[in-house]
């Protein structure tokens, strides 16, 4: 496959909450590609505003304003041709911890 003729988008994109002001992305390398792309909405379907760009990883870490569901998508790119990924969307969680009672 040359350059500039990615036929498969960044598969398999997963997000954890690794707090609730951060998550973390990862998907599946495209064969070909050069770089990748992560965009980030509020709302599915778009629109996306770029979050990171020229990145030779497959994982990237997200730190949000907000605690609010955000919907990704990663784009692959090669010689100026780009493929989207499929939408994931991600609400970032804080799992309380447990604190003694003192009586």
């Amino acid at each position: 496959m040359g350059a500039g003729n990615l036929r498969r988008p960044a598969a398999g994109l997963s997000a954890t909450a690794l707090s609730a002001t951060q998550v973390a992305l990862q998907w599946n390398a495209v064969p070909g590609a050069a770089s990748y792309s992560v965009k980030r909405s509020v709302s599915s379907g778009g629109p996306y505003t770029p979050i990171a760009t020229g990145l030779t990883a497959t994982n990237y870490t997200d730190t949000l304003s907000a605690v609010v569901k955000y919907y990704y998508v990663v784009s692959a790119f090669a010689g100026g041709s780009a493929v989207l990924d499929e939408e994931l969307g991600m609400t970032p969680v804080i799992t309380p911890t447990p604190t003694a009672l003192k009586m």
